[in-house]
């Protein structure tokens, strides 16, 4: 009986030893990996996943004074551009689409990896948005091992994936503001039919708190102010949610930005400023909230004015790429 035991220990031993060894195999090779499946610039061509959000790692360093963190309703409320034009704003979005805050943490930490924000907003649809622990977990895997995350670029890998260090030299002229030029007029009596049917989560759950808690800690050890903002929204957006952030940002000392309601409050024609009939703005709706933002950028958190400093050059470079979406109404490409 004894022998029998000790037989099955040692195959239960050499069973975890082999497992041992293959993860730390997997390990070794996944570490080996990684500079070769990292793009080798901040291009979509090149690889990069959200490239546009992404193309501040393209900016001179400690040249961002802002940034923008969040889902679809920020990268087409806030424009960059606008905001450089009237006041010389050095501003980035870094938004995605349904971008959870997982993903908004990570894009917190490649911020600060290459600029020093005074301010970085956080749009308020994020903190209200479920997300699983897998989530997380998988976030996490793929920022220790961008290999993963870049895993597909196998099948396009080419001699100076193996030999050149990566090298961030492509810049948006949008600064990752997303255009849109259409317009849909909208059903009042279907959205609230539709929040009827279906309604809004208007709590925070704790897992979303614990990493707003966390971005909060490491913007104010960047010397970065964290504040909360709401796009304006008729279907991601109520009072009840409205009430939640208002009682958050005071329990947490953060500042809260609501466009829709309040005194920040802008006043959108839902008539002809929503290219989706109510959820998101379209460029017309964006000149409100941008000029809104500017102006609490200049007065209440005392952004300066970088136009004509050498520095800042990009932003000047950029603007008639930006003038020639405009003029033209190009909607962008989303990536």
């Amino acid at each position: 009986m004894v022998s029998v035991l000790s037989e099955r220990m040692k195959n239960g031993l050499r069973s975890a030893g082999a497992l041992v060894a293959f993860v730390a195999i997997g390990f070794c090779l996944v570490m080996a990996l990684d500079p070769v499946f990292q793009p080798k610039n901040n291009t979509a061509e090149a690889g990069t996943i959200n490239a546009s959000s992404n193309a501040f790692t393209g900016e001179a360093p400690n040249t961002i004074d802002a940034v923008f963190i969040g889902d679809s309703l920020t990268y087409v409320s806030f424009s960059p551009m606008e905001m450089w034009q009237s006041d010389g704003l050095a501003t980035y979005n870094c938004s995605t689409s349904g971008q959870n805050l997982p993903y908004c943490s990570t894009f917190l930490d490649r911020v600060l990896a290459t600029q020093k924000p005074k301010v970085v907003f956080l749009e308020a649809n994020a903190l209200f948005r479920r997300f699983s622990y897998e989530k997380v977990v998988a976030r996490t895997v793929n920022d220790m091992f961008p290999a993963i995350e870049h895993h597909d670029r196998w099948k396009t890998l080419k001699l100076e994936d193996f030999i050149v260090d990566p090298d961030n030299t492509w810049t948006d002229d949008l600064k990752g503001y997303k255009a849109r030029f259409s317009h849909k007029a909208t059903d009042f009596k279907y959205i609230a039919e539709a929040n009827a049917a279906r309604p809004m989560k208007t709590d925070v759950p704790i897992r979303n708190r614990t990493i707003l808690e966390s971005m909060k800690e490491r913007c104010e050890q960047a010397g970065a102010k964290l504040v909360v903002v709401a796009a304006p929204t008729l279907c991601n957006w109520n009072e009840k949610r409205h009430d939640t952030m208002t009682e958050i940002s005071e329990e947490y000392g953060i500042d809260f930005i609501d466009m829709q309601f309040g005194d920040d409050a802008v006043d959108i024609d839902w008539s002809c400023e929503s290219y989706d009939g109510g959820d998101h703005l379209n460029y017309t709706g964006a000149l409100k909230t941008s000029a809104k933002m500017a102006d609490i950028l200049v007065n209440r958190y005392g952004l300066e004015d970088h136009r004509g400093d050498e520095k800042y050059r990009s932003f000047d470079d950029a603007l008639p790429g930006y003038l020639e979406v405009i003029e033209n109404k190009k909607a962008t490409k989303l990536d």
